[in-house]
């Protein structure tokens, strides 16, 4: 029990910072906690991923990104397109996304992630998990 409580203690911590950090540059980040698996394994369902907003993009970058018509879609810059468009890609996914993001829709880009489903994921032994820790240039694959 004392080895998973330390463990977690991590986690609390970081909880605390992002807490601390969206409260005092509120206006500046938008944080946002990971559904689905599109990402994996470079976040996994459950983590939380702090995005800046107005920071520019470049390929490789992970995106928040709000079309209309469509919800908000955490994705990979795959391609920086010249018309102020830009594909996304999960990194799950075999293919960009059917249609090129006009860069009005993209709100931010990813600047720190916090591991916390990862993290869940690993001490319960469900299976490999995330290896980014930040995402200050993202072009990780």
């Amino acid at each position: 029990m004392l080895e998973r409580l330390n463990q977690a203690l991590p986690m609390v911590v970081a909880y605390i910072l992002v807490a601390v950090l969206v409260v005092v540059g509120s206006r500046e980040y938008i944080p946002v906690a990971v559904t689905g698996g599109s990402m994996r394994p470079a976040l996994a369902h459950g983590d939380l991923v702090i995005f800046r907003r107005g920071a520019g993009v470049r390929q490789g970058d992970i995106v928040l990104a709000v079309s209309p018509g469509h919800g908000p879609v955490v994705h990979r810059v795959d391609r920086v397109m010249p018309d102020e468009g830009v594909r996304l890609r999960g990194d799950a996914n075999p293919v960009v996304d059917a249609s090129a993001t006009p860069r009005t829709c993209v709100r931010g880009r990813a600047v720190l992630v916090v591991p916390v489903g990862s993290t869940l994921e690993r001490w319960r032994g469900d299976g490999d998990s995330a290896t980014i820790s930040a995402q200050s240039n993202s072009a990780r694959r």
